[in-house]
């Protein structure tokens, strides 16, 4: 700790985790399990629904697909597997109901 001052490397890795949005590739899940891992860092003094909290509106507002994040978040999901199964029904009816191009969010600008 006193190496390599832990404050420092707390505030680094919070940074990181506002910061951090899904990577192109990156599967839903995947997106979920590293922002976990940056929040248990980041936040690991705080308490776990506060934590939960910032992982699940991060996991909306930081992934892909826009809209499903945007769906997702507006049902204030208490947990991430609920926002995880959101987000997940929201594109599959989005593919279903507009076709493959719809995850890309390039329906909106028609």
């Amino acid at each position: 700790e006193k190496r390599f001052n832990l404050r420092k490397l707390t505030e680094t890795v919070r940074i990181q985790f506002q910061s951090a949005r899904q990577a192109p590739g990156e599967d839903l899940d995947e997106w979920a399990e590293r922002l976990l891992s940056l929040a248990d860092k980041a936040f690991s003094e705080l308490p776990e629904e506060y934590v939960t909290s910032e992982v699940i509106n991060k996991l909306c507002q930081g992934c892909l697909d826009k809209h499903a994040g945007n769906v997702a978040a507006s049902f204030r999901p208490r947990t991430l597997d609920e926002a995880l199964e959101r987000m997940k029904w929201q594109q599959y009816s989005d593919k279903a109901v507009f076709g493959t191009n719809a995850m890309h969010g390039r329906y909106w600008s028609l």
